[in-house]
Protein backbone atom coordinates (compact mmCIF):
# COMPACT_ATOMS: atom_id res chain seq x y z
CA UNK A 1 0.00 0.00 0.00
CA UNK A 2 1.50 3.35 -1.24
CA UNK A 3 1.41 6.17 1.38
CA UNK A 4 -0.45 9.42 0.05
CA UNK A 5 -2.45 12.15 1.49
CA UNK A 6 -5.74 12.87 0.40
CA UNK A 7 -5.14 15.54 -1.56
CA UNK A 8 -2.40 14.12 -3.86
CA UNK A 9 -4.99 11.23 -4.19
CA UNK A 10 -7.96 13.66 -5.13
CA UNK A 11 -4.96 15.64 -7.57
CA UNK A 12 -4.08 12.23 -9.58
CA UNK A 13 -7.68 11.05 -9.75
CA UNK A 14 -8.94 14.28 -11.03
CA UNK A 15 -6.28 13.98 -13.87
CA UNK A 16 -6.82 10.22 -14.13
CA UNK A 17 -10.68 11.45 -15.10
CA UNK A 18 -9.99 14.18 -17.27
CA UNK A 19 -7.77 12.00 -19.17
CA UNK A 20 -9.66 9.12 -19.74
CA UNK A 21 -12.78 11.38 -20.63
CA UNK A 22 -10.04 13.33 -23.36
CA UNK A 23 -9.39 9.69 -24.74
CA UNK A 24 -12.83 8.37 -24.85
CA UNK A 25 -14.08 11.31 -27.10
CA UNK A 26 -10.88 11.28 -29.07
CA UNK A 27 -11.49 7.73 -30.12
CA UNK A 28 -15.32 8.47 -30.35
CA UNK A 29 -14.47 11.08 -33.18
CA UNK A 30 -12.92 8.87 -35.28
CA UNK A 31 -8.99 9.60 -34.71
CA UNK A 32 -6.71 6.58 -34.47
CA UNK A 33 -5.70 5.97 -31.02
CA UNK A 34 -1.84 5.38 -30.00
CA UNK A 35 -0.65 2.41 -27.85
CA UNK A 36 -0.32 4.30 -24.76
CA UNK A 37 -4.32 5.66 -25.07
CA UNK A 38 -5.01 2.00 -25.67
CA UNK A 39 -3.49 0.66 -22.98
CA UNK A 40 -4.96 3.55 -20.61
CA UNK A 41 -8.51 3.16 -21.67
CA UNK A 42 -7.87 -0.66 -21.30
CA UNK A 43 -6.92 -0.30 -17.70
CA UNK A 44 -9.58 2.31 -16.71
CA UNK A 45 -12.66 0.40 -18.33
CA UNK A 46 -13.60 0.00 -14.79
CA UNK A 47 -14.85 3.65 -14.53
CA UNK A 48 -17.55 2.97 -17.34
CA UNK A 49 -20.21 2.30 -14.35
CA UNK A 50 -19.29 5.17 -12.39
CA UNK A 51 -19.56 7.77 -15.24
CA UNK A 52 -22.84 9.18 -16.12
CA UNK A 53 -23.30 10.94 -19.78
CA UNK A 54 -24.42 14.92 -20.28
CA UNK A 55 -25.74 15.69 -24.00
CA UNK A 56 -25.01 19.30 -25.33
CA UNK A 57 -25.18 20.95 -28.03
CA UNK A 58 -22.13 19.41 -29.66
CA UNK A 59 -22.29 16.22 -31.43
CA UNK A 60 -19.92 14.94 -28.52
CA UNK A 61 -20.40 13.54 -25.12
CA UNK A 62 -18.49 14.84 -22.00
CA UNK A 63 -19.09 12.83 -19.37
CA UNK A 64 -18.32 13.16 -15.82
CA UNK A 65 -17.36 11.31 -12.91
CA UNK A 66 -19.34 11.21 -9.41
CA UNK A 67 -15.98 12.63 -7.50
CA UNK A 68 -16.18 11.41 -3.83
CA UNK A 69 -18.00 7.74 -4.35
CA UNK A 70 -15.10 7.12 -6.39
CA UNK A 71 -11.90 7.52 -4.32
CA UNK A 72 -12.65 3.47 -2.90
CA UNK A 73 -12.45 2.63 -6.60
CA UNK A 74 -9.28 4.35 -6.90
CA UNK A 75 -7.41 2.75 -4.04
CA UNK A 76 -8.73 -0.20 -5.27
CA UNK A 77 -6.43 0.62 -8.28
CA UNK A 78 -3.57 1.15 -7.11
CA UNK A 79 -3.33 -1.67 -4.79
CA UNK A 80 -3.97 -4.32 -7.95
CA UNK A 81 -1.83 -2.21 -10.03
CA UNK A 82 0.86 -3.00 -6.86
CA UNK A 83 0.97 -6.29 -7.24
CA UNK A 84 0.78 -7.32 -10.49
CA UNK A 85 -0.02 -5.88 -14.23
CA UNK A 86 -0.15 -6.92 -17.72
CA UNK A 87 0.59 -4.40 -20.00
CA UNK A 88 -2.02 -3.99 -23.06
CA UNK A 89 -0.55 -4.81 -26.83
CA UNK A 90 3.04 -3.05 -24.80
CA UNK A 91 6.20 -3.96 -22.73
CA UNK A 92 5.62 -4.08 -19.09
CA UNK A 93 4.60 -0.75 -17.55
CA UNK A 94 2.77 -0.36 -13.91
CA UNK A 95 0.27 1.76 -12.61
CA UNK A 96 2.56 4.47 -11.37
CA UNK A 97 4.48 5.17 -14.93
CA UNK A 98 1.08 4.87 -16.98
CA UNK A 99 -0.10 7.61 -14.32
CA UNK A 100 3.01 9.60 -14.90
CA UNK A 101 2.93 9.21 -18.61
CA UNK A 102 -0.92 10.22 -18.93
CA UNK A 103 0.25 13.43 -17.10
CA UNK A 104 3.15 13.72 -19.36
CA UNK A 105 0.42 14.05 -22.25
CA UNK A 106 -1.62 16.31 -20.58
CA UNK A 107 1.47 18.59 -19.74
CA UNK A 108 2.47 18.22 -23.51
CA UNK A 109 -1.12 19.15 -24.73
CA UNK A 110 -1.62 22.33 -22.64
CA UNK A 111 2.04 22.90 -23.89
CA UNK A 112 0.77 23.20 -27.40
CA UNK A 113 -2.15 25.12 -26.96
CA UNK A 114 -2.33 28.54 -27.95
CA UNK A 115 -2.04 31.06 -25.61
CA UNK A 116 -4.61 33.38 -25.08
CA UNK A 117 -3.19 37.02 -25.33
CA UNK A 118 -3.98 39.89 -22.48
CA UNK A 119 -6.40 42.28 -22.61
CA UNK A 120 -4.61 45.50 -21.76
CA UNK A 121 -7.20 47.59 -18.65
CA UNK A 122 -9.05 50.19 -19.85
CA UNK A 123 -6.74 52.37 -17.26
CA UNK A 124 -3.29 51.74 -18.84
CA UNK A 125 -4.63 52.16 -22.35
CA UNK A 126 -6.15 55.69 -21.33
CA UNK A 127 -2.83 56.31 -19.59
CA UNK A 128 -0.70 55.72 -22.88
CA UNK A 129 -2.74 58.10 -24.66
CA UNK A 130 -2.64 61.22 -22.31
CA UNK A 131 1.16 60.29 -22.12
CA UNK A 132 1.05 60.94 -25.67
CA UNK A 133 -0.70 63.48 -25.75
CA UNK A 134 1.44 65.24 -22.91
CA UNK A 135 4.60 64.52 -25.28
CA UNK A 136 3.01 66.05 -28.80
CA UNK A 137 1.74 68.98 -26.70
CA UNK A 138 4.91 69.72 -25.37
CA UNK A 139 6.68 69.55 -28.85
CA UNK A 140 4.48 71.76 -30.78
CA UNK A 141 5.23 74.69 -27.50
CA UNK A 142 8.98 73.58 -27.61
CA UNK A 143 8.73 74.41 -31.77
CA UNK A 144 6.58 77.46 -31.27
CA UNK A 145 8.98 78.93 -28.88
CA UNK A 146 12.00 78.64 -31.44
CA UNK A 147 10.20 80.07 -33.92
CA UNK A 148 8.92 82.74 -31.93
CA UNK A 149 12.68 83.18 -30.39
CA UNK A 150 14.00 83.65 -34.29
CA UNK A 151 11.69 86.46 -35.05
CA UNK A 152 13.97 89.61 -35.15
CA UNK A 153 12.96 93.03 -36.39
CA UNK A 154 13.53 92.36 -40.26
CA UNK A 155 10.97 89.83 -40.05
CA UNK A 156 8.43 91.77 -37.58
CA UNK A 157 8.99 95.04 -40.33
CA UNK A 158 8.45 92.33 -43.28
CA UNK A 159 4.94 90.71 -41.60
CA UNK A 160 4.01 94.60 -40.86
CA UNK A 161 4.57 95.90 -44.69
CA UNK A 162 2.96 92.52 -46.06
CA UNK A 163 -0.22 93.43 -44.17
CA UNK A 164 -0.03 96.81 -44.88
CA UNK A 165 0.53 96.54 -49.16
CA UNK A 166 -2.44 93.92 -49.36
CA UNK A 167 -4.43 96.94 -47.99
CA UNK A 168 -3.45 99.11 -51.32
CA UNK A 169 -6.01 98.47 -53.57
CA UNK A 170 -5.12 100.28 -56.74
CA UNK A 171 -2.52 97.67 -58.70
CA UNK A 172 -0.37 100.67 -59.89
CA UNK A 173 0.07 102.16 -56.53
CA UNK A 174 1.11 98.76 -55.65
CA UNK A 175 3.27 98.13 -58.21
CA UNK A 176 4.98 101.76 -57.41
CA UNK A 177 5.57 100.19 -54.09
CA UNK A 178 6.64 97.23 -54.85
CA UNK A 179 9.40 99.14 -57.21
CA UNK A 180 10.60 101.79 -54.58
CA UNK A 181 11.29 99.05 -52.28
CA UNK A 182 13.28 96.83 -54.89
CA UNK A 183 15.16 100.45 -55.93
CA UNK A 184 16.09 101.70 -52.24
CA UNK A 185 17.15 97.94 -51.32
CA UNK A 186 19.79 98.19 -54.56
CA UNK A 187 20.87 101.32 -53.98
CA UNK A 188 21.53 100.87 -50.03
CA UNK A 189 23.22 97.78 -51.23
CA UNK A 190 25.37 99.29 -53.96
CA UNK A 191 25.90 102.43 -51.45
CA UNK A 192 27.40 99.52 -49.16
CA UNK A 193 29.05 97.91 -51.95
CA UNK A 194 31.04 101.62 -52.58
CA UNK A 195 31.60 102.87 -49.44
CA UNK A 196 29.29 105.53 -49.64
CA UNK A 197 26.45 106.88 -46.95
CA UNK A 198 22.92 105.66 -49.18
CA UNK A 199 20.89 108.19 -46.97
CA UNK A 200 22.99 111.77 -46.46
CA UNK A 201 21.32 114.36 -48.01
CA UNK A 202 23.19 115.06 -51.15
CA UNK A 203 23.73 111.84 -52.06
CA UNK A 204 22.06 110.85 -55.71
CA UNK A 205 20.13 108.32 -53.93
CA UNK A 206 18.14 110.58 -51.77
CA UNK A 207 17.51 112.76 -54.33
CA UNK A 208 15.95 110.00 -56.52
CA UNK A 209 13.81 109.29 -53.55
CA UNK A 210 11.79 112.15 -53.60
CA UNK A 211 11.74 112.58 -57.39
CA UNK A 212 8.79 109.74 -57.32
CA UNK A 213 7.77 107.10 -59.95
CA UNK A 214 9.08 107.20 -63.29
CA UNK A 215 6.76 109.36 -65.95
CA UNK A 216 7.07 107.98 -69.34
CA UNK A 217 7.05 104.17 -70.44
CA UNK A 218 10.57 104.41 -72.48
CA UNK A 219 12.45 105.66 -69.91
CA UNK A 220 11.46 102.73 -67.36
CA UNK A 221 11.49 100.11 -70.17
CA UNK A 222 14.68 101.11 -72.30
CA UNK A 223 17.41 99.03 -70.18
CA UNK A 224 15.45 95.98 -70.92
CA UNK A 225 14.61 95.65 -74.28
CA UNK A 226 18.27 97.22 -75.11
CA UNK A 227 21.03 99.56 -74.88
CA UNK A 228 19.46 103.13 -75.19
CA UNK A 229 19.60 105.50 -77.98
CA UNK A 230 20.54 109.05 -77.87
CA UNK A 231 17.10 109.84 -79.07
CA UNK A 232 15.29 108.49 -76.66
CA UNK A 233 15.21 111.33 -74.65
CA UNK A 234 14.54 113.33 -77.37
CA UNK A 235 11.28 110.90 -77.93
CA UNK A 236 9.79 111.91 -74.50
CA UNK A 237 7.28 114.45 -73.85
CA UNK A 238 8.36 118.27 -73.56
CA UNK A 239 6.89 118.68 -70.30
CA UNK A 240 8.97 115.29 -68.50
CA UNK A 241 12.58 116.15 -67.67
CA UNK A 242 14.99 114.26 -68.78
CA UNK A 243 16.58 111.99 -65.94
CA UNK A 244 19.68 112.05 -64.36
CA UNK A 245 22.81 109.85 -64.15
CA UNK A 246 21.98 108.37 -60.99
CA UNK A 247 18.42 107.22 -62.03
CA UNK A 248 19.17 105.66 -64.65
CA UNK A 249 22.26 103.74 -62.94
CA UNK A 250 19.69 102.54 -60.39
CA UNK A 251 16.75 101.31 -63.29
CA UNK A 252 19.73 99.56 -64.99
CA UNK A 253 20.21 97.88 -61.27
CA UNK A 254 17.13 97.17 -60.91
CA UNK A 255 16.08 95.44 -64.56
CA UNK A 256 20.03 93.94 -64.49
CA UNK A 257 18.41 92.00 -61.19
CA UNK A 258 15.57 90.58 -63.31
CA UNK A 259 18.35 88.83 -66.04
CA UNK A 260 19.17 86.13 -64.91
CA UNK A 261 15.67 84.90 -64.20
CA UNK A 262 14.43 86.19 -67.83
CA UNK A 263 17.48 83.86 -69.58
CA UNK A 264 16.62 80.89 -67.09
CA UNK A 265 12.86 81.12 -68.86
CA UNK A 266 11.96 79.35 -72.08
CA UNK A 267 11.33 81.47 -75.17
CA UNK A 268 7.86 81.54 -74.81
CA UNK A 269 7.43 81.92 -71.43
CA UNK A 270 10.47 85.18 -71.44
CA UNK A 271 8.39 87.19 -74.02
CA UNK A 272 5.33 86.70 -72.23
CA UNK A 273 7.10 87.67 -69.40
CA UNK A 274 8.18 90.70 -70.96
CA UNK A 275 4.42 91.54 -72.46
CA UNK A 276 3.21 91.54 -68.72
CA UNK A 277 6.25 93.88 -67.65
CA UNK A 278 5.79 96.76 -70.48
CA UNK A 279 1.89 96.05 -69.24
CA UNK A 280 2.48 97.02 -65.73
CA UNK A 281 4.55 99.99 -66.56
CA UNK A 282 2.01 101.24 -68.96
CA UNK A 283 -0.59 100.82 -66.58
CA UNK A 284 1.44 102.71 -63.96
CA UNK A 285 1.92 105.62 -66.32
CA UNK A 286 -1.26 106.21 -67.70
CA UNK A 287 -3.77 104.59 -65.68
Amino acid sequence: MFIITERELKKRWESLRTQYNRYNRTCASGISRTARQGWVLQRLKFLDPHLRKKDTQSTLDFQEAVGDTLREDLEMVVEQSSSSCSPFNGPDVDTESGIEGVRADHARQLASAPKRKRKRRPGAQEQEDLAGQRAQLLQDLSSTLQAIGKEDEISVFCKFADSRMRLIADRAHLMYVQNTIQQTLIRVLAAQTSGRDPVSRGSPGAAHAASGPPRTRLDAAGPLIGKRSPGDVEDAPPDTPAPSQSSSDEDELFFKSLVQTLKRLPPPKKAAAKLQIHQLLFDAEFN
